[in-house]
């Protein structure tokens, strides 16, 4: 009989990296919730008839066959609650019905100047997600493919520049028809400041040979050497976080976000050990969940990560906050926060509680002794 190993007290810096710089989720979730709806088809077609006649996900905790529904235990977003967890936005702010019966809709202007990098709208089945870089935006763009193509068995292989095709393909008109409907499913996933911070450390200056120009922090001189997880933090608290690369900007810089995350129904908090569960619930108040497929047997595309394999050892999903205690020290960590305080006030975040006993005994020194090739 074959034993699995659940428990590794002592990480590795080189399988800990990879574990918390891969956003995606790798292991089995084992229930599965996928309404029998009918496929959404006609990739252009957007009939009003269609969209008033979609579903509001927030009426009652009961679907119409009488099981609860899988949003049952979310919270309420701007209650004054601390976003903790996914949570229902029960009063967003819809735009005017109005807006396009006026020319400034037909302006390609209206779609740049709302600074929609990163938001992929689809008006057929009104749903839109604000995509976020190192929060599963890679898993969201990949599914998402297979809604935009009206394919389930297309391959899942993320298409980076799909939130941009769905904006081309839609123009404005149609992100004004899902921003205007109040019965419309409209997501942004939230994730803590400091750990998507660490993670896109880890994946852009650890691996791929330390060679990524995306590791900004990284001096001309040190390209194929690692650097500290300190370097990384000065170089953070020298820039303005609103003018840099997304991948290291604040996530309210994203889909203007700042201005318009009251416009969002469902403000998801991105965790590793519930990102399958929320997506595929995600999916299913928008009558999307017969795309949440990974492959031809109908395994669900989203699953949890409550533990992952990395180099044959079985690491449990608590270890992301041994890591982090690690790379930061409590100064650090306090100082950081300080730089993201936009994100942390206008998404409702509260302090992590693992800064006080961070340790920071990575913070200077790691004692790998190769960069990541892969």
């Amino acid at each position: 009989m074959r034993k699995r190993f659940i428990t590794v007290v002592y990480l590795t810096i080189p399988t800990a990296l990879w574990f918390i710089s891969h956003g995606y989720i790798v292991s089995q979730y084992s229930q599965r919730s996928m309404p029998n709806i009918a496929r959404i088809s006609g990739k252009d077609k957007m009939g009003e008839s269609d969209i008033l006649n979609k579903e509001q996900h927030k009426d009652g905790e009961v679907s119409n066959d009488g099981s609860e529904k899988c949003s049952a235990t979310w919270g309420t977003f701007g209650n004054g609650s601390y976003l903790t967890g996914s949570q229902i936005n029960e009063h967003p702010t819809n735009w005017p019905r109005d807006l396009c019966s006026t020319s400034q809709c037909n302006d390609e202007y209206f779609v740049e100047s709302m600074q929609f990098d990163g938001l992929f709208v689809h008006p057929p089945s009104q749903f839109a997600i604000c995509t976020i870089q190192k929060n599963a935006c890679s898993q969201w763009r990949s599914v998402l493919r297979k809604l935009f193509d009206d394919n389930p068995d297309r391959a899942n292989v993320p298409d980076h520049f799909l939130p941009k095709k769905s904006r081309e393909r839609y123009h404005a008109r149609g992100i004004h028809s899902v921003f205007s409907n109040p019965k419309a499913t409209r997501v942004v996933i939230i994730r803590d400041p400091l750990a998507r911070f660490a993670s896109v450390y880890m994946n852009k200056c650890f691996r791929g040979g330390c060679k990524n120009p995306l590791c900004y922090a990284r001096g001309k001189t040190q390209k194929g050497r690692p650097i500290s997880f300190h370097q990384a933090i000065d170089w953070m608290l020298s820039q303005d976080p609103a003018r840099i690369n997304g991948h290291w900007s604040l996530q309210s810089e994203h889909c203007n976000l700042k201005h318009q995350l009251n416009h969002y129904t469902i403000i998801v908090r991105y965790e590793k050990d519930t990102m399958g569960k929320d997506a595929s619930c995600v999916m299913e108040m928008a009558g999307i969940a017969n795309f949440n497929v990974r492959n031809r047997s109908g395994d669900p595309f989203w699953v949890d990560l409550s533990e992952t394999t990395i180099f044959n050892k079985m690491y449990r999903q608590d270890s992301e906050v041994d890591i982090l205690k690690k790379l930061y020290t409590s100064t650090a960590a306090r100082q950081l926060m300080e730089k993201m305080r936009e994100d942390y006030e206008l998404f409702r975040l509260p302090t992590p509680s693992w800064i006080d006993k961070a340790t920071g005994e990575w913070f200077d020194t790691l004692d790998y002794n190769r960069c990541n090739a892969s």
